[in-house]
């Protein structure tokens, strides 16, 4: 799936992610056993979304039907503008990417779970107006690219790794509330999908040590984060 848009609270990919890590307790060395689900989430994707989309100027704030309010809403040219999951979703669905949901799924998912997050409104908007004019190619996994929208991913990512939501477990708080900087740092990563993907390959310890290798960068921000998780939340996520 393309890299945000829907994500359930962005905690879920970077706990899902501490599975890459199993037989790393007290945030050692990300090796050993096989990765969890990454938990990726493009457009559509499983996993939940973030922050409404606010409508353009003059109008009010995104519906659950994903429209903007009188006035407002439309995507600028060029990624500039705002957008909402109607828009994001039937220009992502128009590149027909085998890996990616329906319009309809895709706008729904989008929808019900951009709402459970406050706080981003804004930077969700700049990315769903990106989304909605950008040109969408498949890669090789049949995954929606939009291209041209790195910026907003990064600002976006960095929003809901650490803004709380509706559905936020006593692990998800605990995590957003002494672990913000490690998840930021994770990801935003531009090499996570690629690790996890990586290691959610592989059978044996020795194909991890190899995805390891070769994303140590992301491996060591891994660590960290489960470190950080053992370290102030072992109660919350593993009692």
């Amino acid at each position: 799936m393309t890299r945000v848009l829907v994500l359930s609270s962005a905690l879920a990919m970077l706990l899902a992610a501490t599975a890459v890590a199993c037989g790393s307790d007290d945030g050692g060395s990300a090796t050993g056993g096989s990765a969890g689900s990454s938990g990726s989430s493009g457009v559509g994707g499983g996993t939940a979304g973030t922050g409404g989309g606010t409508a353009g100027t003059g109008g009010g704030p995104a519906g659950m039907g994903g429209t903007a309010g009188t006035g407002g809403g439309a995507a600028g040219s060029g990624g500039g503008g705002t957008g909402t999951c109607v828009t994001a979703c039937a220009n992502i669905a128009s590149a027909s990417c085998p890996a990616e949901d329906d319009e309809a799924t895709c706008t729904a998912d989008c929808e019900n779970d951009q709402s459970s997050i406050t706080g981003c409104e804004a930077e969700f908007g700049a990315l769903a107006g990106c989304y909605s004019t950008a040109q969408i190619t498949c890669d090789t996994n049949g995954d929606a690219q939009p291209a041209g929208c790195d910026d907003q991913e990064f600002v976006y990512m960095s929003c809901v790794a650490c803004a709380p939501a509706t559905n936020d477990d006593a692990c998800d708080t605990c995590v957003k509330q002494n672990c913000c900087t490690e998840a930021q740092k994770l990801f935003t990563d531009p090499d996570l999908d690629a690790y996890l993907e990586c290691a959610n390959s592989c059978t044996d310890e020795g194909c991890i040590n190899g995805c390891t290798s070769t994303y140590q960068g992301t491996a060591m921000m891994l660590d960290a984060f489960n470190l950080c998780q053992d370290t102030n939340c072992m109660t919350d996520c593993l009692g």
